[in-house]
């Protein structure tokens, strides 16, 4: 998915899943990307989901983020 702010567009992922004692479907939204994620994927993402409240998660991307960071920083010069 995309998100456009003005003239910047930043990315996000939406991740399903489906719990095995319900049958009941979630969908968790990832932080914002600057590039599409979608090619820094390999096979599968960790999410950490509180089973008792799933509205507590954590999708780990951090090694994206981090990526995207500092290929910002070379793309726009921003010094650290």
């Amino acid at each position: 998915m995309m998100i456009i702010v003005g003239a910047i567009y930043f990315y996000y992922m939406l991740c399903e899943w489906k719990n095995p004692e319900n049958n009941k479907r979630y969908i968790f939204k990832s932080d914002n990307f600057w590039n599409n994620p979608k090619k820094k994927i390999k096979s599968s993402i960790d999410i950490y989901i509180n089973i008792k409240c799933p509205s507590f998660y954590y999708i780990d991307c951090m090694n994206m983020l981090i990526e995207d960071k500092d290929e910002a920083r070379k793309k726009y010069k921003i010094r650290s």
